[in-house]
């Protein structure tokens, strides 16, 4: 897959996207009070269409490169930790400043208790766990 143009690169930005999507809303409404000509909105919504596609192609070529890297051995690019600093500690020798890596974990969820987990079953499950499956 060729890379996408440098225009593309531009008007596909999702920046620019946006603010070329403000830009067609805001000419559309002066069209409708007469502010603007009507030819100005039908201009501004074929650049937004055109912006609207540059951004797809870049997405589908962002997506297609991950891919092609993946497939080559490279591994993919993964977002760098913070590096956070310690303070600094008042002592009569000299501090150090050391980096550190944080890591961000989500506190475990509380786990159900096996009452909380047969009751959340519904009742026609009720007769395969206290007896076991019996000829139906």
């Amino acid at each position: 897959m060729n890379p996408p143009s440098a225009l593309d690169r531009l008007i596909g930005n999702p920046l620019s996207a946006l603010l070329i999507l403000l830009a067609t809303l805001a000419v559309c409404f002066a069209a409708l009070g007469g502010a603007a000509t009507p030819i100005a909105a039908f201009l501004m919504v074929g650049i937004c269409g055109w912006s609207w596609k540059a951004n797809k192609r870049l997405e589908a070529y962002r997506l297609w490169k991950l891919e092609w890297d993946v497939m080559s051995g490279e591994p993919a690019p993964a977002k760098r930790a913070k590096k956070v600093k310690t303070p600094k500690q008042k002592t009569g020798r000299a501090t150090e400043e050391r980096d550190m890596v944080s890591v961000l974990v989500a506190l475990p969820a509380k786990s159900p208790t096996i009452m909380d987990a047969y009751n959340a079953l519904p009742r026609y499950c009720e007769r395969a766990i206290r007896g076991g499956l019996q000829q139906i």
